[in-house]
């Protein structure tokens, strides 16, 4: 991870095997650790006001009993961090930085209960309003970048791009008033590191779906590994509807298998590629036609194929598919989960795409293709 500070972090009353990682840009400051903790937290910055934005302390925890808690004012040396311009890079390299988190202060009349109360509650528009907490990634060594040749992978007759998903996604507008409870909705503020496919699922299933299931409609769920609902093909995760009709299919890929700022695009340029015998570099062929090929055979219209960091909704119209432009995790307007949210509202309206009849898919054949 060239260029990066790997930074110890660590919340004060946690003992420090719930610790945690954070990588940071070799440039960054004190406040930049800030921000993205509140960030993983799920704290909004407010710049005219600082009761919610936590005190950083660096120390050395090597002698610190195994299994105790972290506590700042039980330890012999600590450093306050002060500067917010202060350079991260300057802190000693064994320092583990303790994160103090603001305690609300003892209601003293109704009033002050009634406003932490309300603190307490988010409206539908303000869950779906948060970009994605960023993630945590770390590799011992060089990743796999092989992804899998699915028998049941078909090749569309056109790809192209859903030109108005986005726009579309951006003008839908939320309940600001029905309230939820706001610890039901938090993102996971100590990630794992992700390693591998099945780590990624776990961060995205937390960070994404688990809130989605909060917001569906009563009885409808976004589920893990569906092998129970009658799915032909092996998805990571389905949205499902009673009585366990899969509505959605997600495939997950990880940044090292597929990575492009336009995938319609790239996946033109790499057919293109392999139709004049060359062959494309990180290509996404497989991975889109694997979803393609999940949604045909069990004759549905709507997809998702995701990286985490970069996501592409899909539609299939027939023998054609749209995939809308890149939504990246921070995206703003409109965030990622409200583009999932958006896709749900579709899919509850129509989801059923038929097509010719399912038809055997020979791997071998494709193989020759140099696929």
């Amino acid at each position: 991870m060239n260029n990066k500070l790997r930074i110890s972090c660590v919340l004060e009353g946690e003992p420090t095997s719930k610790g945690f990682i954070q990588y940071m840009d070799s440039e960054a400051v004190v406040f930049d650790l800030t921000k993205r903790l509140m960030d993983l937290m799920g704290l909004v910055f407010n710049p005219l006001d600082s009761s919610n934005v936590p005190t950083l302390w660096s120390a050395n925890l090597g002698k610190l009993k195994e299994g105790s808690p972290v506590l700042v004012k039980l330890l012999s040396r600590q450093t306050k961090l002060e500067k917010p311009t202060q350079a991260l890079s300057t802190l000693p390299q064994d320092a583990t930085i303790i994160v103090t988190v603001q305690q609300e202060r003892s209601a003293v009349s109704g009033t002050a209960s009634s406003a932490r109360s309300v603190s307490q509650l988010m409206s539908e528009s303000e869950i779906l309003g948060r970009k994605l907490p960023d993630l945590v990634y770390d590799r011992a060594e060089e990743p796999s970048k092989a992804t899998t040749n699915s028998p049941y992978r078909r090749t569309p007759a056109l790809v192209t791009t859903w030109t108005d998903f986005q726009s579309a996604a951006a003008s839908k507008k939320y309940s600001t008033e029905q309230k939820f409870n706001r610890n039901l909705f938090e993102f996971n503020t100590l990630p794992s590191a992700v390693v591998d496919e099945a780590s990624l699922t776990t961060e995205l299933y937390t960070n994404v779906f688990k809130v989605l299931n909060g917001l569906v409609p009563p009885g409808s769920l976004f589920i893990h590994r569906p092998g129970a609902a009658n799915v032909v093909g092996q998805p990571d995760l389905i949205y499902r509807v009673p009585p366990y009709k899969a509505m959605i299919l997600i495939e997950v890929k990880t940044k090292w298998v597929m990575e492009c700022d336009d995938l319609a695009q790239k996946y033109n340029d790499d057919r293109k590629l392999i139709a004049n015998g060359s062959k494309p570099e990180n290509s996404v062929i497989l991975p889109l036609e694997q979803i393609y090929g999940y949604l045909v055979h069990n004759r549905l219209k709507y997809g998702v194929l995701t990286t985490y960091e970069q996501t592409y909704f899909l539609k299939r119209e027939g023998n054609t598919l749209l995939v809308s432009p890149t939504i990246y995790h921070t995206d703003r307007f409109p965030t990622a989960l409200q583009c999932y949210k958006h896709i749900v509202d579709l899919v509850n309206e129509d989801h059923s795409s038929v097509f010719s009849s399912v038809v055997s898919f020979i791997s071998s054949s494709m193989s020759s293709r140099g696929l």
